[in-house]
């Protein structure tokens, strides 16, 4: 590979890493409430307290949009969109249900001792966020980014890049943890979920892992409905 056929290949894999931060950065305002409902994104301002150019803000922008986390108006720029309704939350669990558990269930014998030991890391990451934090609300964007690589890991078992990119795009921890912005989710009783589908991929139990994932994404429904 020529000198400069390398630098532009280095060029595009920095740009790629770039937007996926902002990516982060910009989802983390969002779950968060930082960035509030029907607020416009100031594209400007965030390439400026980033030291960027407009152009990646505006990259990570439009792939936002498909996590509906954001929403865009012809000749206005970007905003953040609405909290979902009850209704509309309520589709989107039963459609991370149907993604997750189906990439689960057909990716099972794929699962590794390598992927447990990250399951159970990640747990316990989880674990100490919330045990260690006295502002629950606070630690929401962290939790989500972490609980996000959980089941990433279990969609991850399908070992199909494509459906694991679609999966990522769609950002459904993050639109799923946005009722929860001034009133933090049940961490424990999240990580006791978390435990007992590790527990039942462990013991090589796929309907009992099904199960508890299907009721572990179920689970924020009642509560998310106070919030709503």
């Amino acid at each position: 590979m020529g000198e400069s056929l390398k630098n532009r290949y280095a060029t595009r894999i920095e740009a790629a890493s770039l937007v996926d931060q902002l990516v982060d950065r910009i989802r983390d305002n969002i779950v968060s409430g930082s960035f509030t409902p029907g607020a416009r994104i100031k594209v400007k301002e965030i390439a400026e307290d980033h030291g960027v150019s407009m152009i990646p803000v505006r990259e990570a922008l439009a792939r936002l949009l498909a996590s509906r986390l954001v929403r865009a108006e012809a000749n206005r720029g970007y905003f953040v969109a609405s909290r979902p309704a009850p209704e509309e939350y309520a589709e989107r669990v039963k459609a991370r249900e149907l993604l997750e558990t189906s990439a689960l269930a057909a990716g099972f014998n794929n699962i590794d001792k390598i992927d447990i030991q990250s399951l159970r890391t990640l747990n316990e990451k989880m674990r100490k966020l919330a045990a260690g934090s006295p502002d629950k609300r606070g630690i929401l964007a962290r939790w989500t980014r972490l609980n996000a690589e959980f089941h990433k890991i279990l969609v991850g078992s399908l070992r199909n890049r494509y459906f694991d990119s679609i999966f990522s795009d769609l950002a459904l921890e993050s639109s799923m943890a946005r009722p929860f912005a001034d009133n933090p989710p049940p961490y424990a009783a999240l990580i006791e979920q978390h435990q007992a589908i590790i527990d039942a991929i462990e013991a090589s139990n796929l309907s009992s892992a099904v199960e508890e994932l299907t009721h572990h994404i179920n689970s924020l429904t009642n509560v998310s409905n106070e919030c709503l």
